[in-house]
């Protein structure tokens, strides 16, 4: 079993630091300077919205590719898909630079900052997809109802190991 990871960048790491602070700062001037009902419902306020913000940011930030007996994708808490050899249709490695359908078009449910991409997207050629890149090259896995972009730290461990588990890719 193999595991593939995918690094945030940086920038992102330190907006969702910056956030946080910004939460933090004004639950304590919330706590410090009002009173009575004012301050119990800022309080619950920012606090619903920093849970919100830790649960959207923080959680996804491991996304990743395990390879073994099956094919999973994690991208918490937005997708996780697992695909047996036999729901493999096919894989391959385009630049979506070049070869336009496979560019996210809409989001559906994940992050986009930047080139990083993870989560749930719609392609330019409609198609559904779970992205977890964080460049234009990526490997194209097809499924029956989707596809998985994937383009982790070690992209060319990934898709050695789908060549030698699953499919012969194709277009590296």
């Amino acid at each position: 079993m193999a595991e593939f990871y995918l690094t945030p960048p940086l920038g992102l790491v330190l907006l969702d630091w910056g956030v946080l602070g910004f939460l933090v700062v004004t639950i304590l001037v919330l706590a410090f300077r009002s009173k009575g009902i004012q301050r119990l419902l800022g309080l619950v306020i920012t606090g619903a919205v920093m849970a919100g913000w830790v649960y959207l940011s923080f959680i996804p930030a491991q996304p990743r590719v395990v390879v073994g007996e099956v094919l999973e994708v994690h991208t918490p808490p937005y997708a996780r898909v697992t695909a047996a050899p036999a729901e493999i249709l096919g894989a391959f490695v385009v630049d979506w630079r070049d070869e336009r359908s496979f560019r996210p078009k809409w989001r559906t449910g994940g992050v986009a900052f930047g080139g990083y991409r993870v989560g749930r997207f719609k392609l330019e050629n409609g198609s559904p997809a779970v992205i977890m890149a964080s460049g234009t090259k990526v490997l194209v896995i097809e499924l029956e109802d989707k596809y998985l972009l994937l383009a982790p730290d070690d992209f060319d461990g990934l898709v050695a190991e789908v060549n030698r588990r699953f499919v012969p890719v194709t277009g590296q």
